[in-house]
């Protein structure tokens, strides 16, 4: 509830992933934290997404083959309604991460900050 009493909406995030297992499991993550989420596997069908609705946040994968993934965020930038819209790039790295000082309860694991 805000200060009038009135409920908070969630947070509206576009997850944005070609591997149907990962995206099962972020949007899986996200929704236990009360976040709305909305899935799509390929750039195109997260694009209409993106035109349609108010997304607060995109979470792309960019671990699959390919350039899908800047095309998104090129498309989402140039389009005055989308353009201000922040985008979270998960990656993948062959190299071990560096030793990070963990906040909360983060840990580097696989090769992922949870």
């Amino acid at each position: 509830m805000d200060s009038t009493g009135a409920p908070i909406a969630p947070a509206e995030v576009l997850l944005v992933c070609p591997d149907e297992k990962k995206l099962g499991l972020f949007a899986e993550i996200l929704g236990k934290s009360g976040v709305s989420v909305l899935t799509a596997q390929t750039v195109e069908d997260a694009w209409e997404l993106l035109r349609k609705g108010a997304i607060q946040t995109v979470v792309l994968d960019l671990t699959g083959p390919g350039l899908a993934g800047s095309m998104l965020l090129r498309a989402a930038r140039s389009a005055p309604r989308t353009a201000a819209i922040p985008f979270l790039y998960l990656t993948r790295n062959d190299q071990p991460l560096p030793q990070l000082a963990p906040l909360g309860n983060e840990s580097v694991q696989d090769g992922f900050l949870v």
